[in-house]
């Protein structure tokens, strides 16, 4: 099943109209998800907004939406849904960047988001391990889920989801808590703001 503000349309993916920017979206599909199935086996967190602007122009509602999108729906989810992941055993995949840990110009929003998700990751991890519920940080680099040029040096989709499905099929004894994921032809370049996270 996928939570998703614009519906794909594929049959198979079950979707749910969910926009992550309105939290009271998220808390009734999370309601509803618990009315309505019986077992979560892998959850993966991946939504992300990206307002990428400098201090001076940054306005109030773009600040919001990241922290809606890029946090605050991650902490809904993982609270709401803890009845299930309980019941399941579910394995979560959090999708960070490594904007969290290399902030960039112009990234306010977007990099302090991501390093706040970081933290609220590590501490729902240390508090839901007993009920053998796994949880694994991504932390990765550049995407190609918008083509913007130079799409063959970036990590493609279906590559991080052969990383994700792999751990998901791991043993049950092991949990990886955090892995970095970088795209393994890295250009170099002296590019300003985000773009510099396009090349590490």
């Amino acid at each position: 099943m996928a939570l998703n503000r614009t519906l794909c349309g594929e049959e198979w993916m079950n979707e749910y109209k969910c926009d992550l920017a309105q939290t009271a979206e998220v808390q009734s599909v999370c309601e509803s998800l618990l009315g309505q199935v019986d077992r979560l086996d892998v959850c993966v967190l991946n939504a992300g907004v990206r307002r990428l602007f400098s201090f001076q122009d940054m306005n109030q509602g773009d600040f919001v939406d990241s922290v809606n999108v890029n946090y605050l729906s991650n902490f809904m989810i993982m609270k709401l849904l803890l009845p299930l992941y309980k019941s399941s055993g579910t394995y979560v995949f959090v999708v960070g960047s490594h904007a969290g840990e290399m902030p960039f110009e112009e990234g306010g929003a977007y990099c302090s988001t991501k390093a706040a998700l970081k933290s609220l990751t590590d501490v729902f991890r240390l508090e839901t391990r007993s009920f053998g519920i796994r949880t694994t940080l991504i932390n990765s680099g550049a995407i190609n889920n918008r083509p913007k040029g130079n799409d063959a040096y970036k990590i493609q989709p279906e590559s991080l989801a052969e990383v994700i499905f792999n751990l998901s099929t791991s043993k049950a004894d092991i949990m990886v808590g955090e892995l970095e994921v970088r795209p393994s032809r890295p250009m170099r370049s002296d590019h300003y703001g985000m773009d510099k996270l396009q090349y590490v």
